[in-house]
């Protein structure tokens, strides 16, 4: 007696003839017979053993059995319920309630019991009164008594196969029982009458079958292979494949353990239907077994692409990501054991997951595209994962194939999977990944831009992360063409004509070829910012017909500017705005257009008043990336003609011009309703000091730096009543920025190099070098300037010459002046009998003084040669007789007095003139002159009355010399610039096994890193070198710990980078770098970032630039940011992830250190208003107010009190 279907349709038993006569009784009749014996066997007061036989035993369970099969309702639950709980009692209480016959024979009897739990799993037809189940498959009324019954059973079931022996072809016949449960069940459609029944019954029925399945540890083929074949039926059902993962989950689970030991997977095999699942089942198996099920079982469904309906596949390809991921898990489990095998590799993994996964992204399905995306996304994460891995050809084959398929589809699911999981595919170089690249850029066409509809902030920036590892590549591989080839079938998203070949690289191409795509760099006249213009551009030919490396530019182009166009979200503007100036480095000075282009884009969006005006960070991050694109002014004209000759059409003018109309629009009382965020003002007036400075271009272009100094005039100069008065930020910006135009514009760099601005000597030094002493030295100070004047000893001829030490917020400049009255050699002087006074002045920032000695020199007068006119020639001829006699006797009276004037003048000597005596000198007191600083200050009118209340003395006696050396210290320690440092970690290959001290202690380094730090910056020799060297006293580098290292300034800035090889000692080189905030950490070989463990010295570091060159091509390198704060703004111009080639990898690299140095410091005020700050602070304390006008003037005049007689 047992479900009729088991019979009837799967032939798995026979009917017992002699069984299942009271299924033919009347149900009333059936009902009593079961209620009243099974209610004799569970009162406890008829003990089993008056069961004697198995006859007995028999009779009782027909009776008993036939229950399960009655029709379920109010009166039938409590027989039924019952009936459950005998059988219950006569399976798993084996000392209590069983009959002896069961015990002698309890195999023979358990087939029985099962047979008759098969009755109640028949689907009963219930009345219309008696349907309730709902639409939605929730079973109701009778089906969700039903329900309960069913899973009762299950439950015991379950039980027994856990609990009680049971003999092989016992388990093979409660196999069967339950395989013929199942399919009498789960092959229906969902859609028939008992949907309720089925649905709520289905995941526990589908548990306790693949629970007892596993449990009864066959290995029987043909049991195999029915349960294969029935589920194929089943798989309509979502219960059928979310079992099917579960179990695989648990039994890989159980192998990963047997394989790799304690650290991965679990002890026995773990069947939970969701993390939710609070009643995980724990199976125990034979390690024999385990892997034989769990083949079987990994296939059992059989081909997953003819799974019928989408929501169903997508959990079975959701079942096969997360076996890909536990598989991909090990690795990282085991490190740091020893497994007693070696990891699974990319290509191992692939083998058992492989044919899922291939067949799943190769074969499209129209409406089954979720399920494919969760395929592609664990394609995609795998290959990434396992980047170390020599893929087999095929499986790469099969890859690409599958991306290119999917991207050309159009379809925006697969293609949004495929940018998100894939942004980093090209660092790790695969074997002819390259064919993809003209597909991917198809594929970034469409989703980079923000119009997109179905793109998103989180894709746009994978794509930006993704766009970014190939921006090197034209540079790199210039004119080498891609393979023509056949593609797939083009989607919806292809231009028709693309069908040309875009392919992988072809290692033996010609490098020499002529590239299809020229990058033109048009002429000055045409190079007008087209700030005013917003459209887009129209986009290039399809990705598809590029042909070789260099025509991507043309694609790079228009796709990051229709990007910054479009972009919505403020963190992706920043990422764009640095992705894009960085590629500018990589391009320039071949790719002036884009620069053009990209500048106007920014000024544009700065000055825009719009709806979709730019948000203030990306105003900020416009600002600083203009800012560090000044420069590359001397890459983009290289020649300054033609700027000069069209310096109002060209990019310098244009930018500046802009900025100053955002000043105006952000200050101006009528253009702004509130006062600007002074931080933006503040960047822009830096960014047009930067621009000013680049070169010479503003003295060519009058009206651009009339705004400039309208700009410094409405900030410094008088409060304008329609302008918001600036804020202190602002002033001491435009301060900067007037001091820079006044110190900096069109002044060369001092002998001692970039490494200082200011003048070295110190008042000491100079006396010294002249021999001299205190009491030649007076010092005043004037407005915010403090002026030290050092009289020389009069030189030949009294000639007075001075120096002048000048102190101000921009730094200290040393001034040698000679006082001339005669011109210099070399001068032509057309009145050269004429005397000028000439104060002659040299900038001299050396220690040497350097004096231009008084020309002695007095031009004389040009001797004049007479000689006789023509006209006189002529006159004797025209004279008559008469008259020619008369003139020939007085030429000849002439000639002879001359004669006898020369004569007499010979022998007498002629007269003389007195005697002319130069006046006398002055009187003066050599020990103590004042006479030549009293000239030079008064030349300069410092003396005059009008500046007396401004010019005051830092001293009151000058018989008390004041006490510059020990006063001065201070304010000469200040640096007038910003100053950074950084450090340098060199990781070399194959450290993996490397302790942090160990790779510290390095001190030697590969080829490819000194060439890396040696273009950081200048190599300066520490025993000499004047300029920054790290923070004093305890973090500066000085020759005994470091004999060279690399320094970089500008008019702005100075950075040291303290190199870890380069320091002699380890306890120093941690000191030093874990003083440092930034980092920069180059790896000599491409690997994981879970190495760089420890290799930060200290908690200090906030970010981290990792530096790895990729694992194929030598001259490319993959830049990763690390950071372990979050920055208030993004920056650049390197972004995390980004590849960048060799050329440009160090200012680059440096550029980006900077930028993260000024976000740690960007609440710190400026250098040079800590300066002025100090000299006011000097000049409070020292300052001589309490002097007369008589006494002040008295100082300046060598005065005793002596009467002279």
């Amino acid at each position: 007696m047992f479900l009729d279907f088991i019979a009837s349709q799967l032939q798995f038993l026979q009917h017992n003839e002699e069984s299942s006569v009271f299924l033919q009784f009347p149900i009333n009749t059936r009902k009593i017979l079961a209620k009243e014996i099974v209610s004799v066997f569970l009162s406890g007061h008829t003990p089993p053993s008056i069961l004697s036989s198995s006859n007995h035993v028999r009779v009782i369970m027909e009776c008993v059995g036939q229950s399960f099969g009655l029709p379920i309702n109010t009166d039938t639950v409590e027989i039924i319920e019952h009936s459950t709980e005998l059988y219950r009692r006569w399976l798993l209480d084996v000392d209590k309630a069983r009959p002896p016959p069961i015990v002698e024979d309890e195999q023979s009897f358990y087939k029985e019991i099962f047979n008759h739990f098969s009755l109640l799993f028949e689907v009963k037809l219930s009345s219309p009164d008696n349907n309730d189940s709902n639409a939605s498959g929730v079973a109701t009324g009778p089906e969700l008594l039903h329900t309960r019954l069913c899973a009762n059973v299950l439950d015991i079931i379950r039980k027994t196969a856990k609990e009680v022996y049971l003999a092989p072809d016992t388990w093979e016949h409660l196999l069967k029982v339950l395989l013929g449960t199942a399919d009498s069940l789960l092959s229906r459609k969902t859609n028939t009458s008992d949907f309720g029944l089925i649905h709520a019954l289905c995941p526990t029925l589908l548990k306790v079958l693949f629970e007892v399945w596993l449990r009864s540890g066959t290995d029987n083929d043909v049991m195999w292979k029915n349960l294969t074949d029935l589920i194929w039926h089943w798989r309509h059902r979502m219960a059928t494949v979310v079992q099917w993962n579960s179990t695989c989950f648990g039994i890989t689970n159980r192998i990963l353990r047997l394989m790799y030991g304690s650290t991965v997977g679990t002890d026995s095999v773990v069947l939970s239907l969701s993390e939710a699942d609070t009643t995980p089942t724990e199976i125990d198996l034979e390690e024999k077994y385990i892997y034989y099920a769990w083949y079987r079982m990994l296939h059992l469904l059989g081909d997953l692409e003819t799974i019928p309906l989408p929501p169903i596949y997508f959990e079975a390809m959701k079942g096969i990501s997360t076996l890909t991921r536990l598989f991909l898990s090990v690795e990282t489990k085991v490190a740091g054991v020893n497994p007693p095998i070696k990891p699974p590799n990319g290509n191992t993994v692939l083998q058992i997951v492989g044919p899922f996964l291939f067949e799943s992204i190769n074969l499209p399905r129209e409406g089954f595209e979720k399920g494919k995306a969760e395929a592609l996304e664990a394609t995609c994460r795998f290959f990434i994962s396992q980047w170390k891995t020599d893929f087999d050809q095929t499986y790469l084959a099969y890859f690409y194939r599958g991306l290119e398929q999917a991207m050309l589809s159009g379809n925006p699911l697969l293609i949004s999977v495929i940018l998100k999981n894939t942004s980093t595919l090209f660092q790790y170089e695969f074997n002819g990944s390259h064919i993809l690249i003209p597909t991917f850029l198809l594929a970034l066409r469409q989703f980079l831009p923000a119009s997109s509809t179905s793109s998103t902030p989180a894709l746009r920036k994978s794509c930006i992360s993704f766009i970014s590892s190939l921006l090197s590549l034209p540079n790199h591989y210039a004119n080498t063409p891609f393979a023509v080839r056949e593609r797939p079938n083009q989607g919806s998203a292809t231009t028709s004509t693309a069908t040309g070949g875009a392919g992988g690289l072809n290692n033996n191409a010609n490098n020499n070829q002529k590239p299809a795509v020229t990058i033109q760099t048009p002429s000055s006249n045409s190079m007008i910012l087209s700030t005013d213009a917003a459209g887009s551009s129209p986009p290039p030919q399809s990705p598809l017909l590029i042909k070789t490396y260099k025509d991507m530019i043309e694609q790079f182009d228009w796709l990051l500017l229709e990007a910054l166009k479009e972009e919505i979200d403020p963190n992706n503007q920043q990422e764009l705005l640095w992705t894009i100036s960085a590629y500018i480095y990589e391009t320039v000075p071949n790719n002036k257009i884009l620069v053009q282009q990209f500048i106007g884009c920014l000024l544009r969006q700065i000055v825009s008043k719009s709806a979709t005006a730019w948000k203030e960070p990306v105003i900020l991050t416009s600002f600083r990336v203009l800012t560090d694109l000044a420069s590359i002014y001397s890459k983009l004209y290289i020649d300054e003609t033609n700027i000069v000759k069209n310096v109002e059409k060209d990019i310098p003018h244009e930018l500046v011009t802009r900025l100053c109309k955002f000043f105006e629009i952000s200050c101006n009382m009528q253009c702004a309703v509130s006062a600007p965020a002074d931080i933006l003002i503040v960047e822009c007036i830096d960014c047009m000091k930067s621009w000013c400075l680049a070169s010479n271009w503003i003295l060519f272009d009058r009206p651009c730096f009339q705004l400039v100094l309208s700009v410094i005039d409405k900030t410094l100069g008088e409060q304008k009543a329609d302008y918001f008065p600036p804020t202190e930020k602002i002033k001491e910006a435009t301060s900067s920025l007037f001091t820079a135009l006044l110190n900096q514009h069109g002044h060369s760099l001092s002998d001692s190099g970039p490494s200082n601005l200011s003048a070295l000597p110190t008042e000491s030094d100079l006396l010294e070098s002249q021999k001299l002493n205190a009491k030649n030295i007076s010092c005043f100070v004037f407005n915010n300037t403090l002026i030290s004047v050092i009289r020389h000893n009069r030189g030949p001829h009294n000639k007075i010459t001075d120096t002048l030490v000048l102190r101000d917020m921009t730094g200290k400049y040393v001034w040698n002046t000679t006082l001339n009255f005669t011109p210099a050699v070399g001068v032509n002087s057309n009145h050269s009998n004429t005397a000028h006074a000439v104060t002659s002045t040299t900038n001299n920032n050396n220690n040497t003084n350097n004096f231009n000695n008084v020309s002695t020199t007095i031009t004389k007068y040009d001797t004049v040669e007479t000689s006789k006119p023509d006209y006189l020639e002529e006159l004797p001829k025209n004279l008559d007789q008469e008259i020619l006699s008369r003139y020939n006797a007085a030429v000849k009276e002439v000639q002879a007095r001359v004669k006898d004037e020369t004569e007499w003048v010979a022998q007498n000597g002629g007269g003389s003139y007195p005697e002319q005596k130069r006046p006398n000198d002055p009187p003066l007191d050599l020990a103590y002159d004042t006479t030549p600083s009293r000239l030079l200050l008064s030349h300069l009118g410092f003396l005059s009355l009008d500046n007396k209340p401004n010019f005051l003395l830092l001293q009151n006696d000058v018989l008390k010399p004041f006490n510059f050396s020990q006063n001065f210290t201070k304010i000469d320690a200040t640096n007038e610039r910003e100053t950074f440092s950084a450090g340098v970690v060199f990781i070399p290959k194959h450290s993996s096994s490397l302790s942090a001290d160990q790779i510290l202690a390095l001190d030697s380094a590969s080829s490819d890193f000194y060439d890396f730090i040696s273009n950081l910056g200048w190599g300066v020799d520490l025993a000499t070198h004047k300029g920054y060297t790290g923070t004093p006293p305890n973090f500066a580098l000085d020759a005994n710990l470091c004999s060279v290292a690399p320094y970089y300034s500008d008019l702005n800035l100075e950075i040291i980078f303290q190199v870890s090889t380069l320091i002699k000692d380890l306890s120093s080189r941690k000191k030093f770098l874990g003083s440092n905030k930034v980092l920069i950490t180059w790896m000599d070989e491409f690997m994981s970032m879970d190495k760089l463990a420890g290799t930060e010295a200290q908690a200090s570091v906030k970010y981290n630039i990792v530096i790895s060159p990729l694992p194929r091509t030598g001259d490319l390198f993959l830049v990763k940011i690390l950071k372990f704060e979050s920055p208030k703004y993004v920056f650049g111009p390197i972004i995390d992830e980004m590849i960048v080639g060799k050329r440009v990898l160090p200012e680059l690299v440096r550029m980006t250190a900077i930028n993260m140095s000024k976000a740690l410091t960007e609440d710190k005020g400026r250098p040079m208003t800590f300066r002025k700050f100090l000299i006011s602070d000097f000049k409070n304390k020292h300052r001589v107010d309490a002097i007369s006008l008589a006494k002040f003037y008295s100082s300046q005049f060598n005065l005793t009190d002596k009467t002279s007689s």
